[in-house]
């Protein structure tokens, strides 16, 4: 997932693994714009929760202009933000969709910490809403399949960071966090998140228990020179895109035995078809109908195999 504070060179290289590979970005104002646009329960639940949490700071806000003089509330200024559980359920429902699961994906600013990916990327038990004080064993809890199996740390020293923060054009700063002051609470904020002496899990250790791969990166460093070790790094089990030859001879045998399968099952769906159509067209609509079933069986049977296209990547920040 992308790196987190800004400037450490994430955007960039998240760029370039979106354009030389074809790997979906997936960020975090995206994920809620779409969440909020979803035309289901799910996305009816999001709005309720956003109007509550809007209706309570408006409320605040209002309390507090009554005690300050000449204060004023526009309510239709307020945005509410989503709620850690809201996000949490909206990267879980983003991260299980068909595209992400064969073609893997870059996370953009997020998650933050290790709480946040412990809440994606494992399968918790249920929450009692009777007890309190649960506690969970996170250890203990499976991984989901989407856990990305690729991590990029990108380490940089707090000056290498305010350097590139001063150095953006004046226009480019304007009303967003890119100042000394909004820069050294972000860097505070991560550092405060990762600190093992206050009791925090740093999130690369996340990874890191569960075996996974990391690749670490130094931001200072010239920017062909990270590119060329993030291509060899990708790139170590194989080219991205190509399927070695041992999954080529599994997919080959797998799709044989399914196809010979499928075609029983089309020919006989066709044959009642054209017995129950009863018109002259009916022998070209069971085909037609067959060859779409054909279709779809090939896309649900083959999504172990395409998996091996492309690995998942993970971009995280760290600062020295």
């Amino acid at each position: 997932f992308s790196t987190w504070p800004s400037a450490a060179g994430k955007k960039r290289l998240a760029d370039w693994l979106n354009k030389k590979f074809g790997i979906a970005e997936i960020k975090t104002k995206a994920v809620w714009e779409e969440g909020k646009e979803l035309k289901d329960e799910f996305g009816d639940k999001i709005r309720e929760e956003l109007e509550k949490i809007k209706k309570q700071k408006v409320d605040e806000l209002e309390a507090a202009a009554k005690k300050k003089k000449g204060m004023e509330v526009h309510p239709e200024l307020v945005v509410p933000r989503f709620t850690p559980e809201m996000l949490y359920k909206t990267y879980t429902r983003k991260l299980s969709e068909k595209a992400y699961q064969n073609k893997g994906y870059i996370l953009d600013g997020y998650p933050k910490e290790n709480n946040d990916a412990c809440n994606i990327f494992l399968e918790l038990p249920p929450v009692n809403p009777d007890d309190e004080e649960q506690k969970i064993d996170y250890e203990a809890c499976k991984a989901k399949s989407y856990i990305p199996n690729k991590v990029i740390l990108i380490t940089a020293a707090d000056e290498t960071l305010l350097a590139r923060v001063n150095a953006k054009p004046e226009e480019e700063k304007k009303g967003t966090h890119y100042d000394k002051e909004g820069m050294e609470r972000r860097m505070k904020e991560y550092k405060d998140r990762n600190d093992e002496s206050q009791d925090m899990v740093p999130l690369v250790q996340f990874f890191e228990k569960r075996g996974i791969s990391i690749l670490t990166l130094k931001a200072e460093d010239p920017e062909e020179q990270q590119k060329k070790l993030v291509e060899e790094y990708l790139e170590k089990e194989g080219k991205l895109g190509v399927l070695s030859d041992e999954v080529k001879v599994e997919t080959e045998e797998i799709q044989r035995a399914e196809k010979v399968e499928d075609k029983k099952d089309i020919k006989k769906e066709a044959d009642m078809d054209i017995k129950s159509g009863g018109d002259i067209s009916a022998p070209e609509k069971a085909f037609d109908k067959a060859k779409e079933k054909e279709r779809e069986l090939l896309e649900s049977r083959s999504q172990h195999m395409r998996k091996y296209l492309m690995d998942k990547v993970c971009l995280l920040y760290t600062s020295d």
